[in-house]
């Protein structure tokens, strides 16, 4: 409920209906004395571009616009402006679930990865207040929704899949994978592994839907036939042609459905800079280490401040 109070207020949209009815579109309207508050928040939201210049995340609104449409033809829960704050919410109550139940121990340590790093900022550290931490993973979901290009649908040329290398055969390493990811990957064809998420049974590897397929008809035909990983290349990577995102799952790769944005990959390497101001603009101007692992601590030279009004920093180098 608070959560949705939040999201009703300030940017006129209700999280709890997009998680029910997960719509294909959803229309803001911006008539009365809070829509034209809620449309001056639109207004006001900015990213820092790759040459410098601030750009409007909703250039489409202006003073006089009626209301604004947000799109996704799988439905909004896969915009990942969405998707980031709904996860968020889930964890935190997940977490708190566990502590009435007394399940959660004092001198237990926490941690989480990419989104989940915010999470356990909020539920654990409790530096940041809920309204704050929604607005920060809305803006990180918009910057990464706005750093690729997207079809008039809202649906974009990039997915994800968790590749299993021990499914292609007995013999195939890692090492293998590795080199049939690096001879598919080009410059304006991303195919990067971006999660070692169980070693050496699964990688995430996000990139160009047309790469993926190549990973996927390459991997099969290893599997098939024994060859090497350049025969595999040479005879499909050219040719391989994407049409599903079903049809990414193969012998040793399953598509991660609902994902169209290449996380952690160098194709969203413009969008740091940009949501480190974001970062700096929503947490305390210092913020201790000992805040983030909530243990008392006498600072070490290397482990100091995590968090500067000069951006983020890696509190342990």
């Amino acid at each position: 409920a608070r959560a949705d109070r939040h999201f009703l207020g300030k940017y006129g949209l209700n999280l709890t209906q997009i998680n029910d009815e997960n719509p294909t579109e959803k229309i803001v309207y911006f008539g009365g004395v809070d829509g034209v508050r809620i449309r001056d928040v639109y207004q006001k939201l900015v990213r820092r571009a790759p040459d410098g210049q601030q750009v409007r995340l909703f250039p489409e609104v202006g003073p006089d616009t009626k209301s604004y449409t947000f799109k996704h033809k799988s439905g909004l829960l896969n915009a990942t402006q969405f998707t980031q704050p709904l996860v968020v919410i889930a964890e935190m109550a997940q977490f708190l679930d566990l502590k009435s139940r007394e399940l959660v121990q004092s001198d237990c340590l926490f941690a989480g990865h990419s989104l989940g790093e915010y999470a356990a900022l909020l539920t654990v550290a409790e530096v940041l207040p809920l309204e704050s931490l929604l607005d920060i993973v809305f803006m990180r979901g918009l910057t990464m929704q706005s750093a690729i290009e997207r079809k008039a649908d809202g649906s974009s040329d990039f997915a994800m899949v968790a590749v299993n290398p021990a499914r292609v055969g007995k013999k195939f390493s890692v090492g293998q994978l590795d080199e049939a990811i690096a001879l598919i990957d080009k410059p304006d064809e991303v195919l990067q592994i971006v999660n070692y998420n169980v070693e050496p049974l699964q990688y995430a590897c996000a990139g160009n839907c047309r790469a993926l397929m190549a990973l996927r008809v390459v991997l099969d035909e290893i599997a098939a036939t024994g060859c090497t990983v350049a025969v595999a290349v040479e005879k499909h990577a050219a040719k391989a042609s994407f049409t599903t995102v079903a049809e990414l799952r193969g012998k040793a790769t399953i598509p991660i459905t609902g994902i169209d944005v290449p996380f952690h990959s160098r194709v969203l390497r413009t969008g740091v800079s940009a949501f480190r101001e974001v970062l700096a603009s929503f947490f305390p101007r210092s913020l201790g280490w000992n805040q983030c692992d909530r243990r008392p601590l006498h600072p070490e030279p290397a482990c100091q401040t995590l968090f500067t009004g000069k951006g983020v920093h890696r509190a342990c180098g």
